[in-house]
């Protein structure tokens, strides 16, 4: 059984799939999700599956889903029978704005693509024979190359993190043969 949700969400998107549980069959069960928002405490989203059979069906659709507001939320998938209720998956999830209704301007960046995207941008801009300047009384220090290059791989890290494709890996095998020098 995996109750884990799609990673990003988009909303205005039709979102749906199938759910089996053996624990929790439907119809006796119902499977519930709660998504808050980690940003506004006026943003909470629910919904909840319908009975295919002794599976359950997630729908959302695209009209219910158009109004959700972009952002990252904790999500909470949970079994109720109506009596009692057992919490089986949460985690987090990242909802894009919908793309009908963006409005021009709009910065669908992460925090981490936005902080990499400078970075990179320091470092192209980087004057190599100038460390501080003082101009006026004001003092000018740019930062060391080893440390926007520590910074640029730690968020490189998160940004791949974040970008990468479930069930994907960027790990590759190598393969060794092993046997007697001639």
């Amino acid at each position: 059984m995996t109750t884990r949700l799609p990673n990003p969400i988009t909303a205005g998107d039709t979102l749906t799939f199938l759910v089996s549980s053996s624990l929790y069959p439907a119809p006796t069960w119902t499977l519930f999700y709660r998504l808050v928002s980690l940003v506004s405490t006026l943003d909470e989203i629910t919904f909840s599956g319908t009975a295919e059979g002794s599976d359950h069906r997630i729908l959302v659709t695209a009209a219910a889903s158009a109004g959700w507001d972009a952002g990252t939320y904790q999500w909470f998938a949970y079994f109720s029978d109506g009596t009692s209720r057992y919490t089986v998956d949460q985690g987090t999830v990242t909802l894009r704005g919908n793309p009908a209704t963006i409005d021009a301007g709009y910065d669908g960046r992460s925090h981490a693509r936005k902080v990499l995207d400078r970075i990179n941008a320091g470092i192209e801009a980087l004057n190599l024979g100038v460390k501080s300047y003082t101009i006026l009384g004001r003092d000018m220090t740019y930062r060391d190359i080893p440390e926007l290059l520590m910074l640029q791989n730690r968020y490189e890290a998160e940004v791949a993190a974040e970008e990468a494709v479930p069930g994907t890996s960027r790990r590759s095998t190598a393969y060794l043969r092993y046997g007697r020098a001639l």
